[in-house]
C-alpha cells in the first residue's frame, strides 16, 4: 500500500506515477467512486467522481457522482454490472475512511481492493482491484457520527487532490505509446 499526503504538491505527481507504473500494461480502469452526498464525511467519492467527468472529462468510466450515490447498499449491483460491461478493466473503488488523527489528509493507494464502508464492519468481502481510500476523520465509538462531524473543507481538498491525481494519470496513459 502506497500513501500519499495532501498537503504535498509532489505527492499528486507521485500518485499520478505509482497509478501508471501499476496499471500501464492494463485496459483502461473503471472508477467506482463510492459514498453518499447526504454525509458529507462519506462524500469523498461523490466528489471524485464529480470532479473526473466534469472538471477534468477523463478518457474512461466513472460511476458515481453528487446526482447518483453507489453505497454499500448498492454496491454490490454496480460491481456485478461493471464486471460484465468491462470484463478486462480493472475496477478501482475510491471510498473516505476513519483513522487516527495522525492520518487525516492521508491518500492510501492499494491494490488489490477494499472492504467498502469498512467502518461499519458490516461488510467483509473485498470488492475491485485497487483501492483509493482517504482517511476523512478520526476512529471513534461510532465512525457515522465521526462522518457526519467532517469538514466539508477537508473533503473537497481530498477529492480535489485524488481527482487531480487521477487525471494527470490518464492524461500520461492516453498519451503513453507502446
Amino acid at each position: 500500500m502506497s500513501s500519499y499526503l495532501l498537503s504535498s504538491k509532489m505527492d499528486s505527481n507521485n500518485f499520478a506515477q505509482d497509478l501508471f507504473i501499476k496499471l500501464t500494461n492494463k485496459e483502461t480502469p473503471v472508477f467506482l467512486c463510492i459514498g453518499s452526498s447526504r454525509c458529507v464525511g462519506d462524500c469523498l467519492g461523490p466528489i471524485v467522481g464529480e470532479l473526473l467527468t466534469k472538471k477534468y472529462n477523463v478518457n474512461t468510466t466513472v460511476y458515481d457522482n453528487l446526482d447518483n450515490n453507489i453505497t454499500s447498499k448498492n454496491i454490490d449491483n454496480y460491481v456485478s454490472f461493471i464486471r460484465r460491461e468491462h470484463p478486462i478493466s480493472p475496477i478501482i473503488i475510491v471510498d473516505s475512511a476513519v483513522g487516527s488523527e495522525d492520518e487525516i489528509g492521508l491518500v492510501k493507494f492499494s491494490q488489490g481492493g477494499i472492504i467498502p464502508a469498512g467502518y461499519t464492519k458490516e461488510r467483509k468481502q473485498i470488492l475491485g482491484d485497487f483501492g483509493i481510500t482517504s482517511i476523512v476523520n478520526t476512529v471513534g465509538i461510532n465512525q457515522l457520527l465521526f462522518l457526519k462531524g467532517t469538514t466539508l473543507k477537508i473533503i473537497w481538498k481530498l477529492g480535489s487532490f485524488i481527482a487531480e491525481s487521477i487525471n494527470k494519470f490518464m492524461v500520461k496513459k492516453t498519451n503513453f505509446s507502446f
